[in-house]
């Protein structure tokens, strides 16, 4: 199924106890107003350094874009995702080999960004810049308005709700030999975005499955794994990561159009 609301009669009709005993949903762009909280920490970075934040933004969603689909890009845009790329190349190059490209490392896009804008930031003044971006991306949390009948209506029917998120790759930073070094510890990761989840649990509380190491879409193999595909939902904003397995294996997918 496929629906810009998860507030519609027939989105609601499924979630019913003798129809669905579980949901894998995912949170981020789902039921989280993502580009609410991201705005608010790019303006707070913006309080810091004027334009970091803007330029930090722009980083964001190039590669949000560029991961949902190249085409989405003009030439120009391509030309410059791939400079950002080489430049996330240099600044992971010790994660890489191990572990991958960790795309959304903000503290990844805040060097980026400060290159650009000629800043000379210390490996203790991005950590500030990164944990202030987070902060205020908590400071405005806000669930979408169409999902709060639905995820009310699966705490009503007491249906096992499954939080399945990427990860925000939340890397660790110090300066070795007079350069900025990043490192990438999963467990580290994990536990700073279950902070920012917090509200969110406290709410409509379930099993948290963050991508750290594994990350969607490689994660959805593990956790659909001896379920009962005919009373099993799955909801996501990306057809890619999110769905894709599950439609596969024949369980109930919502895709979630916001725009």
């Amino acid at each position: 199924m496929i629906t810009n609301r998860l507030d519609n009669k027939e989105v609601l009709e499924l979630i019913d106890k003798n129809k669905i005993e579980r949901v894998f949903s995912d949170i981020d762009y789902t039921v989280f107003n993502f580009d609410i909280g991201n705005k608010n920490g790019n303006e707070k970075l913006n309080d810091c350094y004027p334009k970091l934040g803007d330029e930090v933004g722009r980083i964001f969603d190039l590669i949000l874009r560029a991961k949902r689909g190249l085409d989405n890009l003009s030439n120009d845009e391509q030309t410059e995702y791939k400079k950002i790329i080489e430049e996330v190349d240099k600044n992971q190059s010790k994660i890489i080999p191990i572990y991958g490209h960790k795309y959304w490392s903000r503290e990844t896009m805040i060097m980026v960004a400060a290159k650009k804008l000629d800043l000379n930031l210390k490996a203790d003044e991005i950590l500030k810049l990164r944990k202030i971006y987070w902060k205020a991306m908590v400071d405005a949390w806000n669930i979408y308005d169409d999902a709060i009948p639905f995820l009310d209506k699966i705490k009503k029917e007491k249906i096992e709700i499954v939080w399945v998120t990427g990860s925000d790759s939340i890397l660790k930073i110090k300066t070795s030999r007079g350069k900025i070094e990043l490192n990438y510890d999963p467990e580290y990761s994990w536990k700073e975005k279950a902070k920012r989840l917090k509200k969110l649990l406290k709410k409509y509380p379930g099993e948290l499955v963050i991508g750290d190491p594994v990350d969607k879409p490689l994660i959805w193999q593990k956790l659909f794994k001896e379920i009962n595909v005919e009373k099993t939902l799955s909801v996501g904003d990306s057809y890619e990561t999110d769905l894709k397995t599950a439609e596969e294996l024949g369980i109930k997918t919502i895709l979630i159009k916001r725009n």
